[in-house]
């Protein structure tokens, strides 16, 4: 809909230097929204609408030329019924519920007048050109995008929750409306011989915007109102997206190709060459006007397009791809299923495990067993749960273009020329100066700021993707490029506006590959340009700062979102790492100071739970890309530096993350399609992760397993060296006295007696020397309680005596310790309780120092090897998917038990 406040860009439209607006009469009553239901109000409406539409003209058969041949006749008071058009509309700039676009969609205006007139009038004469341009301003409101956050705010703060639902309807029936008015604009032609070439986008183009167009210095405000009109105009043609395939009904398919018959029309009518030249000159006061309808225009134009594939790096449509994969797996699911058909199709009721009741509904019922049934069913209910999260963020374009071969060489064409020519490089500079002006052309800030971001973005990649001279991008390798989108990104993080937030992490990403492909450069004075911006942007703490945050930034947000995110972690660590290896020393400036910079610290602060737990939901939800092929390498990439590189395995071991971890990689054939290699790379990875869980104590693995963190080892007491081992005895016992813990004493004493007494009546049993005695049975102690685990001056007495512990708090009697030892060890126990350790100036505390041991090789990985050339390399995430005739994923052979051992090397690209 048209806003009230776009009223002035019009008002010279319907004027002819100076003459009245309208020629209505203001005493016309008028019909308040407020005072009938939605629906009366539209039947109130209807027949002084149709009234109206009446008196606009028609066709009539008329003889000409000895034959009989259908005109169009205007009538004679046609303006003045398109003024009254003009001011029946401005009513719903107050009514929700859009009663007048609803009667001029059901009355079919555009279709049956305002088409008809416009290529009747235009081009002949003063008053058949105005009322041409009377027209093409209905037609302009009409195809006006509908604001669905505005209208969203309006609902929710205004009506009640049963009015939103009736409300909501009605804005998605304009929204059908729309598409088959756009429809009508680009298949409609007149219906006279003569006029039969005419089109509606060549008749705007020729005989409203061109006469218009004119030098600053002679243009009239009305010229201005009436250019900004042409180019809203072809702006909203844009803006309108094709309807999804909802049935295979004709018009259904023939509007699923409308975008790409625009772009076809607006070529071979040079509206594209009047963008381009727009564009040409945004940066002038000439033109610098139009700069924001002209870039939102460009924008709607590429928006929902893969770069890569308009490019021609991809051959197939996203849409074929789709198809394709899915027959696949169709196909592969049918291979063994039964031959059984039924016009009710397969469906098998069976108990599961509690009780209940389920059904499954596919041919492979009929032969699987319960348990797969019951698996198979639970999984499609995750299903179901995991595609309730929005697929992209609020405002992002809805649908994604598919356009036709012819389209696509169009579209390519012209995205050259604006790249080769330079327009990339005025277009959006201009844009962000004009949203950094906060200028009132701009409109919404926000939404603004967003497609200047979605176009610097695409045109980067489109020239990457084309290969094209790095001159003609490098106004975006810039450090003001970097700074700009790190503060976009740390704004939109702070304020939670996650549309910006992915659209400024991606166009982070795009720079940093950008950046990357400068650094490898053939010619010497890029690659010494990309090593000094390197420098300059590594230098700033915050840009280094902000890029963990945007790393750690997921938890619940879009698809789109945790994608941004994945790919921003796999390309920025990997070529900050590699600047930093070929440096020998990095200095990072914080708000403090200034330090030098390592390498493997950023690492570690990377590796945390927010990034896992975003790497395990893309796992979870790969099948939902659009890109898996190319993401999935990526994904490995990053979960081997976290697991590998980092050491930080045991940010996987919670029953959450392992769980998905354990679904997905039990179906590896639908992942082995998509990407062999990454596939058999995230199988190794779960094989590590599988492996050292398995080598946990059993209190570790019971804390991950209900989702907590594992008890942190006891920190551990040791004597000074200098003392004896008999006065360090007596240190323990005098700390464990200090502390009132005599029972504790007592324990061990009591212990040292018994295990004395066993073992001196085994050896005089056995009538065999000391000397030549095997070894005892072992002896444990009674249940010490948690002093035996976590009070550190006991866990040292017992440690002090040979003591040994068999699991957390429970000790015992090695099998080698002597009776004479043991009766000895007591005896030192009764001196010193006796008579306590006394050293002079020092106390017992000084006497002791705390030291966290490390962690048993059973929790923590082991040391990497250094025979660092003989294991096998992760895959190169920037490599092509392999052909479907690459060999299957194999099982991961058994690893020895010695932690995690180093299984990838990153090759030379991915280092």
């Amino acid at each position: 809909m048209v806003a009230s406040d776009t009223d002035d860009v019009w008002r010279q439209v319907w004027s002819d230097e100076g003459d009245s607006v309208s020629t209505v009469s203001e005493e016309e009553p008028e019909v308040e929204a407020g005072d009938v239901d939605m629906d009366e109000r539209v039947e109130m409406l209807r027949a002084p609408v149709l009234s109206i539409c009446t008196a606009l003209g028609g066709y009539e058969h008329v003889q000409q030329h000895g034959r009989t041949e259908l005109v169009y006749r205007v009538g004679d008071d046609c303006l003045e019924c398109l003024r009254d058009l003009r001011r029946l509309w401005r009513q719903d700039d107050t009514d929700a519920s859009r009663a007048i676009a609803r009667v001029f969609a059901e009355l079919g205006t555009l279709h049956n007048d305002l088409i008809p007139i416009l290529l009747h009038c235009a081009g002949g004469g003063d008053k058949a050109d105005k009322i041409a341009l009377a027209c093409t301003d209905l037609i302009t409101a009409l195809t006006w995008p509908i604001d669905w956050d505005a209208e969203l705010h309006d609902m929710t703060t205004r009506m009640e929750e049963d009015e939103n639902e009736q409300v909501l309807a009605k804005l998605l029936e304009l929204q059908s409306a729309q598409v088959q008015y756009k429809s009508s604009i680009l298949r409609e032609r007149a219906k006279e011989p003569r006029l039969g070439d005419r089109t509606v986008l060549s008749c705007v183009l020729r005989h409203v915007l061109a006469p218009s167009l004119k030098p600053r210095s002679e243009r009239t405000e009305r010229d201005v109102g009436v250019t900004s009109m042409c180019l809203h105009l072809f702006r909203n043609l844009l803006a309108i997206r094709d309807p999804p395939l909802q049935s295979f009904s004709t018009g259904n398919i023939a509007n699923m190709s409308l975008q790409s018959v625009l772009v076809q029309q607006m070529d071979t009518f040079h509206i594209l060459d009047a963008l381009r030249m727009l564009a040409s000159q945004a940066d002038t006061k000439e033109f610098e006007m139009w700069t924001p309808i002209v870039a939102e225009s460009v924008y709607h134009m590429v928006s929902g397009t893969p770069p890569a594939w308009l490019a021609g790096a991809i051959e197939t449509s996203p849409l074929s791809a789709s198809l394709s994969a899915e027959a696949s797996e169709r196909r592969s699911s049918r291979r063994n299923a039964s031959a059984r058909h039924s016009r009710f199709g397969t469906t098998i009721q069976f108990p599961a495990h509690d009780g209940s009741l389920r059904i499954a509904r596919t041919p492979a019922a009929l032969t699987e067993r319960v348990d797969r049934l019951e698996q198979r069913v639970m999984d499609r209910t995750k299903r179901r749960v995991s595609r309730r999260r929005p697929a992209s963020d609020r405002g992002a374009p809805p649908t994604q273009v598919h356009w036709t071969p012819s389209a696509q060489r169009v579209l390519r064409t012209w995205a050259d020329r604006f790249v080769l020519d330079g327009l990339f490089g005025v277009l959006v500079p201009a844009y962000l100066r004009d949203i950094h002006a906060e200028r009132e052309r701009v409109g919404g800030l926000e939404a603004a700021r967003c497609k200047a971001i979605q176009l610097a973005s695409f045109f980067l990649e489109y020239a990457m993707a084309r290969r094209m001279p790095m001159a003609h991008v490098s106004l975006w390798l810039e450090p003001w490029a970097f700074r700009l989108v790190r503060a976009r990104t740390a704004m939109a993080l702070e304020s939670r506006q996650w549309l910006e937030f992915t659209l400024s992490v991606r166009l982070w990403t795009t720079q940093l590959r950008l950046l990357e492909a400068l650094s490898r450069s053939a010619l010497d004075a890029e690659r010494e340009a990309a090593e000094s911006l390197q420098h300059t942007l590594y230098y700033d703490g915050e840009y280094l700062d902000t890029a963990l945050h945007a790393m750690h930034a997921y938890s619940t947000q879009s698809f789109a979102c945790l994608e941004a995110i994945i790919d921003f972690s796999y390309m920025m660590p990997r070529l900050l790492e590699r600047h930093a290896s070929t440096s020998a020393y990095m200095f990072v400036k914080t708000s403090k100071d200034e330090r030098i910079f390592r390498f493997e610290s950023f690492q570690r602060s990377m590796a945390s739970t927010r990034l896992v737990h975003a790497c395990t939901q893309y796992l979870a939800r790969y099948r939902d890309s659009s890109c898996a092929s190319t993401m999935l390498p990526r994904l490995a990439a990053v979960v081997h530096r976290i697991i590998v590189r980092a050491s930080h395995v045991a940010l996987f071991f919670s029953a959450k993350i392992r769980h998905v971890w354990d679904r997905v990689m039990a179906d590896g054939a639908h992942m082995q399609r998509v990407h062999p290699q990454a596939a058999r790379d995230l199988a190794r990875l779960y094989h590590i992760i599988r492996k050292t869980f398995l080598r946990l104590s059993d209190a570790s693995r019971q804390a991950y397993e209900v989702d907590r963190r594992p008890p942190k080892p006891t920190a551990e007491l040791y004597v000074r060296s200098e003392l004896s081992h008999s006065e360090q005895i007596g240190v323990a016992v005098g700390l464990l006295a200090e502390a009132h813990k005599l029972t504790s004493v007592s324990w061990v004493r009591t212990a040292l007696e018994r295990a004395s007494m066993e073992r001196m009546s085994h050896q005089t049993e056995a009538h065999v020397p000391e000397a030549h005695m095997p070894l005892y049975p072992e002896h444990e102690l009674p249940d010490g309680g948690p002093d035996a685990a976590h009070l550190a001056p006991l866990r040292l007495l017992c440690r002090l005596v040979e003591l040994e512990e068999k699991a957390e708090g429970t000790w015992y009697v090695p099998p080698d310790c002597a009776p004479n030892t043991l009766a000895r060890y007591g005896q030192i126990i009764d001196q010193y309780l006796t008579e306590p350790l006394v050293i002079e100036g020092q106390s017992l505390k000084d006497l002791v120092r705390a030291k966290r041991p490390r962690p048993p090789a059973t929790d923590r990985p082991a040391q990497r090897p250094r025979i660092e050339d003989e294991v096998p390399s992760l895959s190169d995430a920037e490599s092509s998917p392999p052909t479907s005739s690459s060999p299957q994923i194999a099982a991961p052979e058994p690893m020895e038990a010695k932690g995690v051992p180093d299984l990838f090397l990153l090759s030379d690209t991915e280092a």
